[in-house]
């Protein structure tokens, strides 16, 4: 996504804070339209061995959707508390895709799985147990943020604040109207997974829907301490783009 966008290729993309500030750093020139969600994100194992980060071994694998993401920046952060060095694990991580990781816990193929829901979801359901939540280390989180270039968004304003007032919208339905929310979900996945299911993860504690952008200002400063970022954002105001002026973040 981030190559496609450096690319031209696409114009609008979602991610978490970790590779959203990579490329802010590197001068993408890309700014935050709203944000999605504020979900947990999960370090899950079925090893009985494993209890805490200490016990990985080397050879042990943990996989996570990227080395940047927010999950990565979490573990990171995790391992400097535990163990005195925020990459001892870094041989550890391997890149895989939620669904792929999902399977790959599931089957042994991986010893942990820092992954987001519905995923966590069905890794406990069949046996996995949680070893960190991401709220025990940014606080609230935002797993997934929509960003556009601040050139994209002067060209088509219009463009973008429809979009912006569009995911505010599903936002509120999310939070206001789960039932109904659960039956549009039902339907795009061509009822692959059931209203009942949908209207269970949505109500989970560990899901929440929001559009203010969070934990990028604690992401960002643990990053630049550890060398990730050449610069720090101070301020919220420096990642955002105007429909989101004065509705918050951190």
């Amino acid at each position: 996504m981030r190559d496609g966008i450096i690319a031209n290729q696409i114009q609008v993309g979602a991610g978490g804070p970790g590779s959203f500030l990579v490329g802010w750093d590197k001068g993408v020139g890309w700014k935050i339209l709203a944000s999605l969600n504020y979900s947990e994100f999960w370090l899950i194992t079925k090893n009985p061995n494993i209890k805490s980060l200490k016990d990985f071994k080397p050879g042990m694998k943990i996989g996570l959707p990227s080395l940047d993401g927010v999950q990565a920046i979490g573990l990171r952060k995790v391992a400097q508390k535990d163990l005195g060095n925020p990459t001892a694990l870094d041989q550890n991580l391997q890149v895989i895709a939620h669904p792929l990781g999902l399977q790959s816990l599931l089957t042994g193929q991986i010893d942990a799985h820092f992954t987001t829901p519905p995923f966590e979801f069905q890794e406990v359901e069949k046996g996995g147990r949680v070893i960190i939540k991401s709220s025990d280390i940014f606080g609230k989180t935002s797993i997934a943020s929509v960003f556009t270039t601040e050139k994209f968004y002067n060209q088509y304003p219009e463009f973008g604040k429809a979009l912006y007032t569009a995911i505010a919208d599903a936002t509120k339905l999310v939070n206001e109207k789960t039932d109904e929310a659960a039956k549009i979900l039902s339907e795009i996945d061509s009822g692959k997974v059931s209203q009942e299911q949908y209207k269970k993860w949505l109500n989970n504690q560990a899901v929440a829907y929001g559009i203010e952008p969070r934990a990028f200002l604690k992401c960002g400063a643990f990053m630049h301490e550890i060398g990730m970022l050449n610069k720090q954002p101070k301020s919220i105001d420096e990642l955002i783009l105007p429909p989101l002026k004065g509705a918050g973040g951190d």
